[in-house]
């Protein structure tokens, strides 16, 4: 029995971009079972997750007990995907809390590196990447 499971490359996309704090509230393998639960039962496609994804940046950027500072937080992963939480509207930000500003350049970089560890594990891991994003392996392994 192995101590660690390979997760399919569409949870580990929307793992990557999903907030984790308060720290310890989402953990991967509840997140997973939920995520596998709610594809079951809606038969999710390719372009339904793109919107899930769609839909977890916006709260990212817009749902006020999502920003940073906020006591409360995100809801854990597996919550989101149990509660269908995409189909739900949410409070938009009425005031910032106060964070250290992230600039626009900072935000584009830290999620290029997200794309970048995500593409090379995928490939590590011997998970075929397709063309238009072999741009993020390093070199030797294009």
């Amino acid at each position: 029995m192995p101590l660690s499971r390979d997760y399919p490359r569409d949870f580990e996309r929307l793992w990557l971009i999903y907030p984790k704090w308060p720290q310890g509230r989402s953990k991967k393998e509840p997140a997973y079972k939920a995520y596998v639960s709610a594809k079951r039962l809606l038969e999710f496609v390719s372009t339904d997750l793109d919107v899930i994804e769609a839909d977890i940046l916006a709260r990212k950027d817009a749902c006020e007990s999502w920003q940073r500072g906020n006591k409360f937080g995100p809801v854990a992963m597996q919550v989101y995907w149990n509660q269908h939480l995409w189909n739900e509207p949410y409070t938009k930000v009425k005031r910032r809390f106060a964070q250290p500003a992230e600039s626009a350049q900072e935000k584009d970089r830290r999620e290029l590196d997200n794309s970048r560890k995500f593409w090379q594990s995928a490939h590590d891991r011997g998970q075929e990447v397709p063309e238009k994003f072999r741009h993020y392996l390093k070199e030797e392994d294009r």
